[in-house]
C-alpha cells in the first residue's frame, strides 16, 4: 500500500496494480494514450506473450477478431485476412441494399476496423 503521484495528485494503489491502472486509463488524454500504449505493450510483452503467441500477432495491424466472417456459432474468431473480411462485408452490404435506402459505402481499411468494433456493441 502507498500513494503514488498522476498530474502531481496523489493516488492510492492499495497494493493491486489493477487499481493504478484503472485510475490512469479514466485520467489519460490524448497526449498520453501513446505513453499509454507503451506501457500496455511492455506489460503484455512479458506478461501473456509465450511460445504459443507473438508480440508481432497480438499486436499486428491484421489481428481482427469478428462474429461474422466466418460460418459458426456466433463466437468472434480471427478473420482470415483482410481480403476476406471485406468480401464479406461488400456482400453484406449488397444484401443490405437490395431491402433499405442504398448506402454507397467505400471499404477502406480503417473503415473495416471501424465496422468490426461497432458490431461488438
Amino acid at each position: 500500500s502507498g500513494m503514488v503521484k498522476w498530474k502531481g495528485r496523489p493516488v492510492a494503489c492499495c497494493g493491486a496494480a489493477s487499481s493504478l491502472l484503472l485510475c490512469f486509463v479514466t485520467s489519460i488524454d490524448e497526449d498520453e494514450i501513446e505513453v499509454f500504449d507503451c506501457f500496455f505493450n511492455e506489460i503484455v510483452k512479458k506478461n501473456l506473450v509465450g511460445p504459443n503467441l507473438s508480440a508481432e500477432d497480438l499486436f499486428g495491424p491484421d489481428n481482427v477478431y469478428t462474429n461474422f466472417v466466418t460460418m459458426s456459432d456466433g463466437s468472434y474468431l480471427p478473420a482470415p485476412s483482410m481480403e476476406k473480411l471485406k468480401a464479406v462485408l461488400e456482400a453484406k452490404l449488397v444484401e443490405y441494399n437490395e431491402s433499405n435506402a442504398i448506402m454507397d459505402l467505400v471499404l477502406f481499411k480503417q473503415a473495416i476496423l471501424h465496422i468490426t468494433r461497432i458490431n461488438r456493441i
